[in-house]
């Protein structure tokens, strides 16, 4: 998250942040790196695993948000919903 930009923070717990490096294969580096567990890719190309933490991590293909592949982490018990557009 060191080099992402906070673009909006909403009052229901969404946090949206854009990375300065572009593209699938940054998203999908950044998604690799937080070393999810139970990893399954559905048919619409989105990619869900789970943290240590018991947070959801996924990843939105660049055909969502026009063009623009978004990591969404959530973590379920503060109810906080962080998105990384690439």
């Amino acid at each position: 998250m060191s080099n992402k930009t906070l673009t909006n923070q909403t009052n229901t717990g969404v946090s949206n942040y854009v990375s300065p490096i572009r593209g699938n294969a940054a998203a999908q580096a950044d998604f690799s790196a937080l070393k999810p567990t139970n990893v399954r890719t559905y048919p619409n190309g989105t990619t869900v695993g789970t943290l240590p933490n018991g947070s959801t991590v996924n990843l939105h293909p660049s055909k969502s948000l026009g063009g623009v592949p978004t990591l969404e982490i959530f973590d379920p018990i503060a109810r906080i919903r962080i998105k990384i557009r690439y």
